[in-house]
């Protein structure tokens, strides 16, 4: 076969590897990436090159790489490649997750930032958690002033609950749980019901797995996990509201769709519909929504409504049951809109109001809640 023959069909077929994904590729753009927690780019329009020669080629080539076709796939390829075993750990993108005892993995978040918090270091410095605790006593008083409970709830790593499974060649905490300390601070300095649900989780840890083990969602408790800390905390809010029904477990099935990861069904249906991102229009808040489901209506109007302030530790995804004993549920990102709380409020006027806030989020919380200002 000629030589320049075979060289120019070589060079079709690599022009053409090369076309395929662009030619196929998303032309809108600004879809919401889960796995990446951000907004992709937007197609760069004829106005941009008009009005911004000079940012056009940046502009078009985020739009193409953040919108190429297979480009899913292609992050899925190199995640599995990355996922190179050193030492007891590996990478996924930019977060640490560590082989621990049993099988078990563990989430270390960015650069392995969650391995100092297991082995004592303070969740918040002196500084950060003073100005917290007085942000959170001000917002205390507000609502006492419209006679509305507040409510401070901390979910947990995964390693605060099954310590045991943690590496064995990572510095373990010899003092008192340091969420355990925090929490105990908070509730203290602030007057607020405030509280974490390590020891919920872990007088069920015998009888149920909370948390995957090594496969599917390693940031957050499971379903199962879960259903325990929503259990947790509707008996706080009890405390507030006699009336509030909370679901046994009798009430929900566990099944599992792949091993070790379970799903929820709850028995009696879902008693909620979910709302569109469109139900909050008109007020300030960031957007879009990276955590699903921003808020609920149920089928009784006459329950309560509840608002939360939040992170994604406290989607429906993971706690499906919340909804089905209020009449509203608002559950709105803390991320960027605590200095546009008081509208919350004023606007849908909730019975009860909850901060769920993630162990490892806390430091982020606070800072936003600085920066807002507001408090």
């Amino acid at each position: 076969m000629d030589k320049r023959f075979v060289n120019i069909c070589f060079i079709v077929v690599f022009m053409l590897i090369l076309l395929i994904p662009p030619l196929f590729s998303d032309k809108s753009g600004g879809d919401v990436s889960e796995e990446e927690n951000r907004v992709l780019a937007e197609r760069p329009h004829l106005d941009d090159l008009l009005n911004t020669p000079g940012d056009f080629p940046e502009m078009a080539e985020n739009w193409l790489a953040d919108n190429i076709r297979f480009r899913r796939t292609m992050i899925r390829i190199y995640r599995e490649l990355n996922k190179i075993e050193t030492h007891d750990q590996y990478w996924i993108g930019q977060n640490m997750y560590l082989i621990g005892e049993d099988g078990h993995h563990f989430f270390a978040y960015y650069s392995g930032s969650m391995i100092d918090k297991f082995s004592g270091e303070p969740i918040l410095y002196e500084e950060e958690l003073a100005g917290m605790a007085n942000s959170m006593s001000n917002i205390k008083a507000y609502l006492d002033e419209k006679g509305i409970p507040l409510i401070i709830m901390f979910a947990t790593d995964k390693e605060t609950v099954y310590p045991e499974y943690y590496p064995k060649s990572i510095a373990r905490n010899q003092g008192p749980v340091p969420l355990d300390s925090f929490t105990d601070y908070i509730r203290e300095n602030t007057g607020a019901d405030t509280f974490n649900i390590r020891a919920a989780l872990t007088k069920e840890k015998n009888n149920y797995l909370l948390y995957n083990k090594s496969k599917g969602d390693l940031a957050h408790y499971n379903v199962i996990g879960g259903f325990f800390a929503y259990q947790e905390l509707m008996r706080h809010i009890q405390a507030y509201l006699p009336d509030i029904r909370i679901m046994s477990v009798d009430e929900v099935s566990f099944t599992y769709e792949e091993e070790d990861i379970p799903s929820i069904t709850l028995n009696e249906g879902l008693k909620y519909e979910a709302l569109g991102d469109d139900f909050y229009d008109g007020l300030p808040m960031e957007r879009p929504f990276l955590r699903g489901t921003a808020a609920t209506r149920n089928i009784d109007p006459g329950l309560p409504t509840l608002l939360m302030m939040r992170d994604s530790y406290y989607s429906l995804d993971l706690l499906p049951e919340l909804p089905q004993s209020f009449s509203q549920t608002l559950l709105i990102d803390y991320l960027g809109n605590m200095g546009n709380f008081r509208q919350y409020i004023e606007t849908y006027n909730p019975d009860i109001v909850v901060f769920g806030i993630a162990e490892r989020e806390i430091a982020i919380f606070a800072n936003d809640l600085s920066r807002s200002g507001a408090w």
